[in-house]
């Protein structure tokens, strides 16, 4: 898995999902619940089946540490900044 695929991953996401929440027209709380989750990095549960089915701890660890400054430094305050209206400063 590239360096590339881990970005484009963690901004897709959240654009697919504003795209179903327009599509869907839910309400601004449904709408803002989903796309900070879209936004969210995966969980250490990838590592607990990395661990069972042996596949490789170091690529899983590696990927969910890079999703997770990707997510908590571009992606969710681009979400904030973009698609709530809220300043960042």
């Amino acid at each position: 898995m590239s360096a590339s695929h881990l970005r484009s991953d963690k901004l897709v996401c959240p654009l697919v999902t504003y795209g179903a929440i327009i599509l869907a027209g839910v309400g601004q709380t449904v709408a803002t619940t989903a796309l900070i989750l879209a936004a969210m990095p995966p969980g250490v549960f990838n590592i607990i089946l990395a661990e069972k089915f042996d596949l490789d701890l170091e690529l899983y660890s590696a990927t969910i540490f890079y999703l997770t400054l990707i997510s908590l430094f571009i992606s969710v305050p681009l979400i904030v900044h973009f698609f709530m209206g809220v300043s960042l400063i």
